[in-house]
């Protein structure tokens, strides 16, 4: 059992998913408790974008070991994925509950909030991803977008700013503070951002 599991470890982290696949259904045929088993094998169907057998295999893992905040995490994400906004939003309640100081969960749940049109709840929790992990130039970008929408433009191009700073390779950061400063009329700096 563990040599197929650590095989099945090897070729994911080689990106070779279907021989990972393989070794983690061995794995699982020899240890039908192997909650590390299914969760890997999640992981590899969400990157295959095989959303369903992902939550199914992360459905078993959490049955298997329900006190695992990444495994709510990543369900929460791929029911994001399938645009099950509240089902995700349970997961990532779930995963701060057991581990509170998880960046990425609040990212992923202020996304979801995000999507839900809910840009409160969605800075709020960008707000503490931020506090957590205070390079994370994504989480300034997207608290950026829900300044966008609740129209607080300033607050927008301030994140957008750190977010270049942080990252000055993505290009849609440039694209999207330039677009705001075209609807702010300060056409100069959106010309240098495109």
């Amino acid at each position: 059992n563990i040599s197929c599991y650590n095989r099945g470890t090897a070729y994911y982290c080689l990106k070779e998913f279907e021989k990972a696949i393989e070794n983690y259904n061995k794995s699982i045929e020899l240890n039908p408790n192997d909650n590390f088993a299914y969760f890997n094998r999640g992981n590899i169907h969400f990157k295959l974008e095989k959303y369903e057998k992902a939550i199914q295999d992360y459905n078993k893992a959490i049955e298997l070991e329900p006190n695992d905040a990444s495994y709510y995490n990543n369900r929460g994400t791929t029911f994001t994925n399938l645009e099950k906004y509240e089902d995700a939003i349970q997961d990532y309640n779930k995963s701060i509950e057991l581990n509170p100081n998880d960046d990425s969960v609040y990212f992923n749940r202020g996304t979801a909030f995000t999507y839900l049109n809910d840009y409160e709840k969605a800075i709020k929790d960008l707000n503490k991803a931020i506090e957590l992990n205070p390079n994370d130039d994504s989480a300034y970008f997207n608290r950026g977008t829900a300044f966008t929408y609740l129209s607080n433009y300033d607050k927008s191009i301030k994140d957008l700013n750190k977010a270049i700073e942080l990252n000055s390779n993505n290009a849609s950061y440039y694209n999207y503070r330039g677009t705001l400063y075209i609807n702010q009329g300060n056409y100069d700096k959106a010309i240098k951002d495109f």
